[in-house]
């Protein structure tokens, strides 16, 4: 029994963060920000156009991909027909939002292994060995799917020679699953693309910004030409613009999320970054932003030039624009392809060792990666991840491959925007934080909008009293006036007077603290700190609100016929999933948030976080049962490798052992001789 109570217990044993080495690099910081853009945009532009966008466009979402990139870029095409541009609105919505949560816990904790280190130190060992085990797969299947593309559009340029003579020589029967041969090129592009990382991190990422803003040119091209052949008729001929209807929406929005992975390829390199609290949440930003937009532009370009079912389902765009009869764009698209889909390969095996190394570090994986910290190149080559990756490329096809993608990222995304939510309002603090210089600072009382129930001022004519004031939000100029004075100063709750306090400047300098925004105000008289009760209200309220979205998500995927012809049932569950979610959001918006100061907050808590939670889950609902079949098989061979070996051998267990040897040193010490 007692054994079995400890392995619960190590379920939920958090990372032990000390933020005195939480800046303490074990790699040599040579990163700015035009590398981190070029990890960033180089994986999502690469796979986005020249593979993700022509597959949703013709399986999933039609023109209307357009909405799904908008949903997963804001939260991602596969389903939807033309419908593929709302399908690119929906993806690029919550890929956005995403990005804010990421930037947060990326100043809070600014270490390799990206969600992965924020799930630890917020939810629990258990679920970062699972998220940390499925970025692993996700970033192995986009290698796979960018290395086989790259084979694809370089032996495209060969008139198929390559293919022809592998079929000839090495033909099997192949299916929907297995190729019909094996495909050699992808291989190769691998092990070279690989390395390139044993040399220098800083080379890598270097290489890949240069890739990213030649592929940049050739996209602009791509959209320049496409706005010349518009034809509505694209649009409107039957089937329409929404083919596959609101559920092809949804799943083409749910593919698509996979291309704005670049948001953990940057996080991961935050160990190597010059001065990452400033120079990360920026690059996740800009990153995401204008991705969005150049996704959703092709979208809109490619899907209104060109009768989206006629696309093929390789080398897609150069052979539409090829058949509209642009002399030379094949050649010249297929070349950017190339050049998109190397940076796309690099970023995707840029996070790799990264993840390995965390999770090695904290002994929840057998050491099969050592990076070198002066380099932050691979030292002993990821030989396991890309055996695997060399074996998908090889022999699976495509379309498999990209069915296989999304599900980890949307999972890990998810969890971190969970975690955003945890941490706000729970009374601990996690990771770095951030103070003011002066109380008084103009700046400060500009930026938030916080409402304190009272302040406590020194009494000048009595110095051994204290006189309690309330001061509301209209009298902060008396507060300045009177702060200036030594003999009166503020002294605000939990604040330390002799605290001192830094500035640093924000991508976002004003964001309302969610419970304290001017939409929501606390009364006065009600604590603006959370405590354990407020901390568990709001955690059970959140454990509701998922439960709900699932709820929402599946009656909507797979009983949406159903709700709209009035089936009773469909409509109850519905109704009730609907007021359920209403009811959670205005219980976790009346908890107090912790009040500390951060480096970069999330904008709108909760309603940001809770935004990207229900759209997230929307999506994976939509994702064929294939997918989730597959990720099964990987999370069980996970847990058998975390049951194996990560629980026993954790740094975590360490320190829980040491506390349990104290607790009974202790207790001894207290019994009285006799």
């Amino acid at each position: 029994m007692e054994q079995c109570k400890r392995i619960f217990q190590a379920f939920g044993r958090r990372k032990n963060v000390d933020p005195k080495n939480l800046l303490v690099s074990r790699f040599r910081r040579n990163l700015n920000i035009f590398d981190l853009i070029g990890i960033g945009m180089g994986g999502s532009l690469g796979i986005g156009v020249y593979i993700v966008i022509s597959y949703v466009i013709k399986h999933q979402a039609g023109p209307s991909a357009v909405l799904s990139v908008i949903i997963a870029g804001v939260a991602a095409v596969l389903s939807a027909g033309p419908s593929a541009v709302l399908s690119v609105i929906i993806a690029g919505v919550a890929a956005v939002l995403s990005g804010f949560c990421y930037s947060e816990f990326t100043t809070r904790l600014p270490q390799a292994g990206s969600s992965y280190v924020f799930v630890y130190a917020s939810l629990g060992e258990l679920s970062a060995f699972v998220i940390g085990w499925s970025m692993i797969l996700e970033n192995i299947v986009l290698a796979a799917v960018t290395a086989k593309a790259w084979g694809q559009y370089f032996d495209g340029l060969l008139n198929g020679t390559i293919h022809s003579y592998t079929r000839d020589h090495l033909q099997w029967t192949g299916d929907e699953f297995l190729t019909d041969c094996p495909d050699i090129l992808p291989c190769c592009i691998l092990f070279i693309t690989s390395l390139l990382f044993v040399c220098n991190a800083k080379a890598s990422t270097l290489l890949s910004f240069i890739l990213t803003t030649m592929n940049g040119l050739v996209i602009i091209c791509i959209i320049c030409v496409g706005i010349f052949h518009v034809r509505h008729e694209n649009w409107t001929d039957p089937p329409g613009f929404f083919p596959f209807g609101l559920t092809g929406i949804i799943a083409g929005a749910g593919t698509l999320f996979c291309i704005f992975t670049g948001i953990d390829s940057i996080c991961s390199s935050s160990e190597e970054t010059r001065e990452p609290i400033k120079t990360v949440p920026r690059a996740i930003i800009t990153s995401n932003i204008l991705t969005f937009v150049l996704i959703l532009c092709v979208t809109l370009a490619v899907t209104l030039s060109y009768p989206w079912y006629n696309l093929q389902d390789s080398i897609a765009i150069p052979t539409a624009y090829q058949d509209k009869g642009v002399n030379g764009s094949f050649y010249v698209f297929a070349i950017g392809g190339l050049l998109g889909l190397t940076a796309a390969l690099i970023s995707s095996i840029h996070g790799i060792p990264r993840l390995l190394f965390s999770m090695k570090m904290d002994r929840l994986l057998y050491p099969c990666c050592l990076l070198n910290p002066d380099t932050g190149g691979v030292f002993k080559l990821t030989v396991f991840p890309l055996l695997i990756a060399c074996l998908l490329s090889m022999f699976v096809t495509l379309n498999m491959l990209i069915q296989m993608l999304a599900l980890g990222s949307l999972i890990s995304y998810t969890c971190v925007a969970v975690c955003v939510l945890h941490v706000r309002y729970q009374p601990i603090h996690v990771g770095l934080f951030q103070e003011y210089e002066d109380l008084n600072e103009d700046k400060y009382f500009q930026s938030t909008e916080l409402v304190y129930p009272s302040f406590f001022t020194r009494n000048s004519k009595n110095n051994n009293g204290l006189s309690k004031t309330f001061i509301a939000k209209n009298e902060i100029e008396f507060f300045n006036r009177l702060s200036k004075d030594p003999k009166n100063q503020l002294i605000m709750p939990d604040k330390p007077r002799d605290s001192t306090y830094h500035k640093m400047d924000s991508v976002i300098n004003d964001t309302p603290s969610g419970s304290q925004s001017s939409l929501f105000q606390i009364p006065p008289g009600v604590a603006i700190e959370p405590s354990n009760a407020t901390s568990m209200t709001s955690s059970i309220a959140l454990i509701v609100f998922i439960i709900a979205t699932t709820v929402f998500s599946f009656i909507v995927t797979f009983a949406s016929n159903s709700l709209f012809t009035g089936s009773w049932w469909a409509t109850a569950c519905f109704l009730i999933s609907v007021i359920t979610l209403i009811v959670t959001t205005i219980v976790i918006v009346k908890q107090p948030q912790n009040q500390t100061s951060l480096l970069f907050k999330t904008p709108y808590v909760p309603f940001v976080p809770l935004l990207v939670i229900f759209i997230n889950m929307l999506m994976m609902s939509s994702l064929s049962y294939k997918a989730w079949l597959r990720f099964s098989v990987w999370l069980f061979l996970g847990l058998i490798v975390y049951f194996i070996y990560g629980i026993r051998h954790s740094t975590e267990i360490e320190i829980d052992d040491q506390e349990v040897v104290l607790y009974e040193i202790t207790d001894q010490e207290r019994t009285p001789i006799k």
